[in-house]
């Protein structure tokens, strides 16, 4: 093939244009939608099971800490309700209740189960994920013993809720923790 270059025609006569027919533009656009509408569902079950076994996971640390906590100093540490501030909302350790803003742990010194902050000392506080919702079904507080049991009766199972989707904690007697099914 020839190609023929007048004087006055420069180089800009071999340049092609640069761009995008409208057609590559919309299979481009439908292409991507497709993608975009197929992806969406499962990464919002994938970012609301990472929710739930942060949650899950933080917890079950800060159950262990405790257990560990009490057997080390030979007196009780209470896991309690948080109030979101800086102190446990009460010392009810009856009904299920919903632990909305988190998990406080304190080292008891004097066994009376409540917060003294002359005395106590606060270990940790855990807050917990707002979109999901963590029900204890002992109440307020589970306290640990010297000897790393639950107090009488302490046993009990933590749920994580979100949705339709529930992970639980299931703390014995013995004061163990493990994952529910």
């Amino acid at each position: 093939m020839d190609v023929f270059l007048s004087p006055r025609m420069g180089k800009e006569a071999l340049t092609l244009d640069k761009g995008f027919t409208l057609f590559e533009l919309l299979l481009t656009l439908s292409i991507l939608t497709l993608l975009i509408t197929v992806i969406t569902p499962s990464f919002s079950s994938f970012l609301t099971q990472s929710q739930l076994t942060a949650d899950q996971h933080k917890l079950q640390s800060l159950l262990s800490l405790a257990r560990m906590q009490a057997v080390t100093e030979g007196n009780y540490a209470v896991v309690c309700r948080w109030d979101g501030v800086s102190s446990c909302t009460g010392f009810d350790s009856s009904n299920t209740l919903v632990w909305s803003r988190g998990a406080l742990v304190f080292s008891d010194k004097n066994n009376n189960r409540q917060l003294d902050p002359s005395s106590d000392a606060v270990l940790r506080i855990v807050e917990f994920s707002t979109q999901n919702q963590v029900t204890w079904n002992r109440g307020e507080l589970l306290v640990y013993e010297s000897d790393g049991s639950a107090l009488g009766g302490s046993n009990g199972t933590f749920s994580i809720i979100q949705g339709d989707q529930i992970l639980t904690l299931v703390v014995s007697l013995t004061g163990r923790v493990r994952r529910g099914a």
